[in-house]
């Protein structure tokens, strides 16, 4: 950007802002090629900033690295032209930073150094609003030795940085367990309130560095492999968040896990689980997420999803009876509950008088009394979620007590 006193020829405005659009219109333009160009010119003097900031797609910005179009060299430009701007004084670019994508599938053998120092370049940078990275590990587990090597370098250069990362959240396809990921984890831990890892094999080095996320707000695993998560739960003191997708191969005690949820994150506001289990796999026992939903008085939103147990019982003992201050409840996929008065009714009292939404997809023997309870008594209602079947047969109802059809099986009222 131009800075002396001197007077320079420049184009006008309109001009500036006629060829960028022209850009922009390109055919057979490359989208991010394009907000990388605009991002160049809006270097070059204030009149092709001003016109250049009109046009950029801040989006690129608050989620970078989003996808996977981007390659090596888009990255290294990427982060040259941002250090450039910050250099420039220009800092509306990096301050709009907020989440940071890395992808393994741009560490190739070859570029794999190069893509890692333009991602340490733009951490250098100190992204003041930048809390939370994502690393796409899809391939890792199947991949080259050198390419997991090349990976666990990568996180061991970037974790010193991460001053200000508060989220993170691991993504792979297989359950490989890497060292670097666990040291990661540590060196972040104090830092972290919110973490989700899917697919990675649990270790003693993993579950120990879990234990010293004393923030932790949100956690969130998915297909993972760990057979003592329950004693690192008592670590988490200030846990908001749980949610757990159980692998086919899962050996996770559930039981266990829920009890110590219960006992020791006293403000857990959110609890899902989705076991999407046959008849052989053993569920939550009743009297354990009784206790669960008893002992966390701010738990507003359940969610069980998959489970062929869960019957009526429980949605009387656990729901009904102890869940009144629930706001959202998720059982989908609970072909058993069928919301039978003959088992419900003892328990329904004043319902659920907070409860604003509900989801019962695919229960589809759930009856139409208890739907038509669910509606009369929760006046606070807003979003509902029946099975097909039931809506084929009573959709008046729905109407009558002024929902209307939003799409996907979702029925939602002002």
């Amino acid at each position: 950007m131009t800075t002396s006193g001197e007077p320079t020829r420049s184009l006008a405005p309109e001009i500036v802002r006629e060829v960028f659009l022209y850009a922009l219109g390109a055919q057979d333009s490359n989208p991010l090629e394009v907000q990388l160009d605009l991002l160049a010119g809006s270097l070059v003097c204030r009149t092709w900033y001003d016109e250049a900031c009109r046009l950029i797609d801040n989006a690129i910005f608050r989620s970078l690295f989003e996808g996977r179009e981007y390659k090596c060299n888009d990255i290294l430009r990427f982060a040259k032209l941002l250090a450039e701007s910050r250099r420039l004084g220009l800092y509306y670019y990096y301050e709009l930073i907020e989440t940071m994508n890395i992808n393994v599938a741009c560490l190739d053998i070859d570029e794999s150094d190069r893509a890692g120092y333009a991602f340490e370049k733009i951490l250098r940078l100190w992204p003041p609003n930048l809390i939370e990275l994502t690393f796409d590990m899809q391939g890792l587990a199947d991949g080259t030795e050198e390419s997991r090597r090349r990976f666990n370098r990568l996180l061991e250069r970037l974790a010193p940085l991460c001053d200000t990362i508060s989220r993170v959240y691991f993504h792979a396809d297989g359950n490989a367990c890497h060292a670097s990921i666990n040291s990661f984890i540590t060196i972040t831990a104090r830092r972290l309130l919110s973490l989700r890892i899917d697919a990675l094999r649990f270790e003693q080095s993993t579950h120990d560095a879990l234990r010293i996320c004393t923030a932790l707000r949100e956690i969130h695993i998915n297909q993972t492999m760990s057979d003592c998560l329950a004693t690192v739960i008592s670590s988490w003191p200030d846990l908001r968040r749980f949610r757990y997708d159980m692998g086919m191969y899962d050996n996770f005690d559930v039981d266990a896990c829920i009890l110590a949820l219960a006992r020791s994150c006293p403000r857990l506001g959110s609890f899902e689980l989705v076991t999407n289990n046959g008849f052989w796999r053993t569920s939550p026992e009743n009297a354990t997420l009784e206790f669960l939903v008893a002992e966390c008085p701010y738990l507003r939103r359940f969610g069980i999803t998959g489970d062929k147990v869960m019957n009526d019982e429980f949605l009387a003992r656990v729901l009904l009876r102890q869940g009144r201050e629930l706001e959202h409840i998720t059982l989908d996929g609970c072909v058993n509950i069928t919301g039978d008065p003959r088992v419900t009714r003892r328990e329904w009292g004043k319902g659920w008088p907070e409860l604003k939404s509900l989801s019962l997809r695919d229960c589809e023997g759930l009856s139409v009394e208890f739907a038509e309870m669910v509606l009369d008594r929760c006046g606070k209602l807003k979003e509902v979620v029946f099975p097909e079947q039931l809506i084929a047969k009573d959709i008046e109802l729905l109407e009558m007590y002024g929902f209307s059809y939003d799409g996907d099986d979702t029925w939602r009222r002002e």
